[in-house]
């Protein structure tokens, strides 16, 4: 999840650094003005990427321990928040700005809730720790190395 997280941390990087090639080649045809314009609410609507790959992640974890209520509820939780972005804009209580910064809030919602049920280790030192080489296994491999020291089967000295 981590490493994922990263990854699409990246993408979404590059997609809010390079936000107005990537509104000329979704929308072409736009006027410049207009593209500068969506250019600022695309690059701030990328940063629901990394949270969405998360919020993947942790729904697939809860549905393999057939955990299905709050993974199900997700998308829910996105398309109510947009909505109601929606309708204060539609009522005039905002601009587009504010769609954008409530579907983030929903995307950040989906994934605090999926969070919230799932036990998660938040020591990274400990949840490495099975795959960290053990004292044992240095101990073991010396001892392998130099049990064979100098091999048994070879003359020391040579006789004629």
């Amino acid at each position: 999840m981590v490493l994922l997280g990263i990854c699409f941390l990246g993408v979404a990087l590059i997609f809010s650094w390079q936000s107005e090639f990537f509104v000329n080649i979704l929308a072409p045809g736009l006027a410049d003005n207009i593209v500068t314009e969506r250019a600022g609410l695309f690059s701030w609507v990328t940063w629901l990427i990394p949270l969405t790959v998360l919020a993947g992640a942790t729904t697939a974890y809860l549905h393999s321990k057939n955990s299905f209520a709050v993974a199900s509820l997700g998308t829910l939780i996105v398309n109510s928040s947009a909505i109601a972005g929606l309708l204060l804009v539609y009522y005039g209580h905002g601009s587009l700005y504010l769609v954008a910064t409530f579907v983030l809030i929903g995307g950040a919602l989906r994934l605090l809730s999926q969070l919230l049920v799932i036990d998660v280790n938040w020591m990274p030192i400990s949840s490495i720790k099975p795959f960290l080489i053990k004292k044992d296994l240095y101990i073991r491999y010396f001892q392998a190395v130099f049990s064979s020291y100098p091999p048994s089967n070879c003359q020391l000295f040579f006789t004629v």
